[in-house]
């Protein structure tokens, strides 16, 4: 028993009996009180040690997926910054060959294509 039930339990029963001594007797002399008490106690169900080891992978794998998606977040943001980089780069070699290309057709060079071995 859990210490929440204990002191619900507690209360009531000091409730009960402080409800028996101080509440006003309406009855003749000699009559005995009769009262009705009908509790309503809720008490939790009891947990197989099955549903614990459920309830607990449950809990272990949501936190293995949280830190999975974090690592996964961290991984594309680093795929972003390379791919950026890269862009760049691409970028970059197009306007090389184009200069090349340029000065190649103001010196007269002809341009070899290499031949796949």
């Amino acid at each position: 028993m859990n210490t929440k039930t204990f002191i619900t339990l507690t209360g009531m029963c000091l409730a009960t009996l402080a409800a028996f001594f101080f509440y006003p007797s309406q009855s003749k002399a000699g009559s005995v009180n009769k009262f009705k008490i009908q509790p309503n106690l809720s008490v939790e169900a009891h947990k197989s040690d099955a549903v614990r080891v459920s309830e607990s992978y449950e809990w272990i794998m949501a936190r293995y997926i949280g830190s999975v998606e974090n690592r996964v977040a961290k991984t594309e943001r680093g795929i972003e910054k390379v791919s950026a980089k890269l862009d760049t780069i691409d970028g970059k070699i197009d306007d090389i060959a184009r200069r090349l290309t340029a000065i190649e057709k103001a010196l007269n060079i002809e341009q070899e294509i290499p031949k796949p071995n």
